[in-house]
């Protein structure tokens, strides 16, 4: 049971962050507090209604490992909200020198660092041995294909955060973030056909 305590406490610790945040931003900038507030409510929730789901009717010890592994992909998934949360907050907070070109290069250095370090993790986690669904060799095939993907993609975004114009800056991160999701999914998506196919 402690395995999945600790993962409990983390994950809802970081979550938990997210709503200050959101309630500063929200008094800073009324007209889009409705934004700051969805994005601290959202990870809560959709945690609460997957966990629900997935785990409501298993009890058995491999699906505790599948719930360590989601809780850990909350968690980092937070990390990476809290990221350009707090920093929103430090950049509304009147610092005159941090101009709006050194928002972005601070902003995308912060979460493609962010990026990096989870990516980094993701291949060392233990895949779980859940029966069903992909064998434990694919699971940990597709950890490290996400690990090398998303490595890349926040080493992108650092670098793009610095070079690129200004004006094209939001559309080029959201574009590197998007593709560099795309191919983890599609990694997993393909992985998922392939093992129904096989049974």
């Amino acid at each position: 049971m402690a395995q999945t305590k600790a993962p409990f406490y983390s994950t809802a610790a970081i979550l938990a962050l997210a709503f200050p945040l959101a309630g500063i931003m929200a008094v800073r900038e009324p007209d889009e507090a409705w934004m700051f507030i969805l994005g601290a409510i959202f990870l809560p929730v959709a945690w609460l209604i997957v966990e629900t789901l997935k785990f409501s009717n298993h009890e058995d010890k491999p699906e505790e490992e599948d719930r360590v592994t989601l809780r850990q992909s909350i968690r980092s998934a937070g990390i990476l909200i809290l990221i350009p949360m707090g920093l929103t907050v430090v950049f509304t907070s009147g610092f005159i020198w941090i101009t709006d070109a050194w928002e972005v290069r601070i902003l995308g250095s912060a979460f493609g660092i962010a990026m990096i370090v989870i990516a980094n993790a993701i291949p060392k986690r233990p895949t779980s041995m859940s029966p069903g669904g992909a064998s434990q060799a694919q699971r940990q095939a597709i950890a490290r294909f996400s690990g090398l993907v998303l490595m890349i993609t926040g080493a992108l975004y650092i670098l793009a955060a610095f070079i690129t114009p200004q004006d094209y800056s939001a559309f080029t991160l959201t574009a590197i973030a998007v593709c560099g999701s795309l191919l983890v999914v599609g990694r997993c998506l393909m992985a998922m056909i392939g093992a129904k196919s096989q049974a």
